[in-house]
């Protein structure tokens, strides 16, 4: 392989190639001066299941061992009920047990826009049969059933064990001559009918963004983007969605959680929300992209957040994080790099976000300094980046086959990313990751008789990868435990979802599609689907060495950052169970806010303030328990 490798490149990309992977940063395992030509083509075409032995780290960056087969669960009309990033097409309830898929069945239906849903009550083992047609009384203004993009949720406010008590909840965008109407509705687990309604209008709405649930309350949050009614497009503001009763009804949040100018000149490309497990924060994280003369520009992005810890009625200023403000644990050139702007953000049990993200530091394509990983505050509360993976194809570009494209015209284009998803576990303190990537940045194709040389074309063909941790752990590694889900030479599994809660037995329910078999069958986005559960992985997050929540001293840490605006968090530990107070008071004495006031179990806490409508200046936080009381001062800088 080696032997016939360079001379293909040293053909395919010419002479600018070199002049690119001699200024990237090609390689860090083994010294530039040492690397023949050779040598780093061969990291272009790496096998994800060999690690190199020139290679290592504090911690494995490959996934070792495949993980479970899959089964069909459902025959779809054309990939678009799983290609947008942003839908919830699988959700399991850890409560019940209860598990559930949404996707546009394969029925000639006006429109063939027919949402239908499955479900399954042991860990997605046995499926239902389709169970009714979920948008049969929610037309589009035609009358045709026209649903894209559907997501599905499970509510269960009470935390009940029995799946009669958890109800089926939908959100979907209908097809008009432009994006317009954002459509709900709702039923009982395994039911076959449905009532909900739309979204009143104006402005008009994009689709709904990564639904999430408040364990806490059961209260059911998404996000939408607003779009003008009179030009279509989009306006930059994005609003949270809320429903108290199980999906039945949404209503929109008086204020948007984002809405523009942001600093700087940036956009916001897309957002994610989530939800602490304790129900009392709120974070809303997007990824900036910078616009200059009326276009994007990838080089320069950053990631952004806002919080709310009034159920989403007001927002804290929001903050970025530009690529130089992190530290890094792979071999990366901040000043150089740039983010893709695919991307997802989970709260952990302290409301810490966590950001899964791609990044690249090479300036032609994919060699050694493009990576899978995680952004979040280490133990320092500085900004890190963890890699998890080498990545070879941060975007595969596809062509749509419009009916309507004039014979001869270049077909439309669109790119798939890595397909960036967190899970956690109820308590927050266990998350995986998972993406996907393929085996090569490049393939052999064909083998051409005149040059006596093979054809090579990008890789397009996936799997899915994931990679779990425990927060508490202390292992040098992070606590990281990978495996590969899926591998399968010969298909493509994209579109992949992961259900966004996991139970107690750490079992993690995967959806992906197989659309077309490589390079060529890819093309064709509009051909029927299947679509595939994955079976059995279990996957426990290792490497979990102390627990905050153990008994310790009675403690008040130092907020951070201080000095803050608008928002900060107070660390604080208590050394036995019993009612815990934390107050906040201006330097008069009085009382500005009550952050804890409930009985408490021995452990290790952090408490969220947003200073709000406060004004600069000093104030004092106050903590007490078991007849103990003790203060800090902070700094608010407006």
């Amino acid at each position: 392989m080696r032997q016939v490798f360079t001379p293909i490149l040293i053909s395919f990309f010419a002479a600018a190639m070199f002049v690119s992977v001699g200024q990237a940063q090609v390689n860090t395992r083994v010294p530039e001066a040492s690397m023949s030509l050779d040598t780093k083509y061969w990291y272009m075409e790496r096998d994800l299941n060999t690690t190199p032995g020139e290679y290592s780290t504090e911690h494995n960056i490959k996934p070792t061992s495949i993980a479970a087969d899959a089964k069909l669960v459902g025959k779809m009309i054309n990939a678009y009920t799983a290609i947008n990033p942003h839908t919830r097409q699988i959700w399991y309830d850890p409560f019940s047990g209860a598990l559930a898929v949404i996707y546009r069945a394969n029925r000639a239906v006006p429109g063939n826009g027919s949402l239908t849903y499955k479900t399954s009550t042991d860990k997605g083992d046995t499926w239902s049969n389709e169970l009714g047609t979920i948008n049969l009384t929610l037309p589009n203004s035609r009358g045709q059933l026209s649903a894209r993009h559907p997501s599905i949720m499970l509510s269960n406010p009470t935390k009940s064990t029995n799946t009669a008590d958890v109800r089926v909840a939908a959100l979907w965008s209908n097809l008009e001559t432009r994006w317009k109407d954002l459509v709900f509705a709702s039923g009982s687990f395994g039911g076959t009918t449905f009532a909900g309604g739309r979204l009143p209008t104006p402005p008009d709405w994009l689709i709904a963004y990564d639904p999430v649930v408040n364990l806490a309350t059961g209260d059911l949050f998404s996000i939408v983007e607003g779009i003008d009614p009179g030009t279509g497009n989009a306006l930059n503001e994005y609003y949270i969605l809320k429903s108290t009763d199980k999906g039945k009804t949404w209503n929109l949040l008086a204020m948007p959680a984002i809405m523009p100018p942001l600093p700087d000149g940036y956009q916001v490309y897309t957002a994610k929300m989530d939800i602490s497990p304790d129900g009392k924060v709120m974070t809303v994280g997007f990824v900036g992209i910078l616009v200059e003369s009326g276009r994007f520009s990838f080089i320069n992005n950053r990631l952004g957040m806002t919080s709310s810890t009034d159920g989403g009625n007001t927002w804290s200023q929001v903050q970025f994080k530009t690529m130089t403000d992190l530290r890094y644990d792979v071999p990366f050139d901040a000043t150089t790099g740039f983010m893709y702007p695919s991307f997802d953000m989970v709260l952990d049990a302290n409301a810490d976000p966590h950001f899964l993200i791609t990044i690249t530091s090479d300036n032609f394509f994919p060699l050694d300094s493009t990576f899978v990983g995680e952004v979040r505050m280490d133990e320092n509360q500085n900004w890190e980046f963890r890699g998890l993976a080498y990545i070879n194809n941060p975007w595969v570009q596809k062509f749509a086959n419009i009916g309507n494209t004039p014979p001869g015209q270049p077909q439309p284009k669109f790119s798939i990313y890595n397909e960036h998803q967190w899970a956690k576990s109820v308590d927050g303190y266990k998350l995986w990751a998972k993406w996907i990537d393929t085996d090569s940045l490049f393939k052999f194709v064909r083998y051409d008789p005149q040059t006596q040389l093979p054809v090579l074309a990008r890789d397009t063909i996936h799997d899915i990868y994931t990679a779990g941790y425990d927060i508490r752990s202390n292992t040098a590694s992070g606590g990281w435990a990978f495996k590969r889900i899926t591998q399968t030479p010969a298909i493509d599994e994209k579109h992949s979802k992961i259900a966004p809660y996991v139970g107690d037995d750490n079992r993690l329910y995967y959806l992906y599609t197989i659309w077309g078999f490589g390079d060529v069958g890819d093309d064709d986005d509009l051909a029927p689907s299947d679509l595939f559960f994955v079976t059995d992985v279990v996957d426990v997050a290792v490497g979990v060495e102390d627990t905050p929540g153990a008994a310790g001293a009675f403690n008040l840490g130092q907020n951070y950052p201080n000095p803050f605006n608008p928002s900060t968090m107070i660390p604080y530990s208590v050394p036995k169970a019993g009612h815990v107070s934390l107050k906040v008071f201006d330097m008069l004495g009085r009382e500005v806010a009550t952050l804890v006031n409930e009985v408490l179990p021995a452990g290790s806490y952090k408490a969220p303030f947003i200073a709000g409508n406060l004004q600069s200046g000093m104030y004092i936080y106050r903590l007490e328990t078991g007849g103990k009381v003790t203060s800090r001062k902070m700094l608010l800088t407006k």
